[in-house]
């Protein structure tokens, strides 16, 4: 009986582990949709102002889509790492139940 309440219980703890890892994946995926609009929003000709902090600084068109590049490239590592983890939780939970 109590192996079975144990056996239950990591599986609703997997089950946590993977809903936790599809709301960040999709709250990354969300944020990536935005980093990409801004990126394809801007044209080189455009003045392009950038908030750090307090303060609003001009940046040129060269700087801006290449930070947001690196950020969309960043957003999609962590976005593959999350489905790495989901599917080797995914994994676990089928070969545990």
């Amino acid at each position: 009986m109590k192996n079975d309440e144990q056996k239950t219980m990591h599986i609703q703890l997997l089950n946590q582990q993977v809903q936790n890892i599809l709301l960040q994946k999709e709250n990354l995926k969300v944020q990536k949709a935005e980093l990409e609009e801004s990126l394809n929003s801007i044209k080189e000709k455009d003045e392009i102002y950038k908030a750090i902090g307090m303060l609003i600084i001009k940046k040129n068109y060269i700087e801006i889509s290449k930070e947001l590049k690196d950020q969309v490239e960043d957003f999609d590592s962590k976005i593959k790492s999350l489905e790495l983890r989901e599917k080797q939780l995914q994994d676990k939970l089928k070969n545990d139940s």
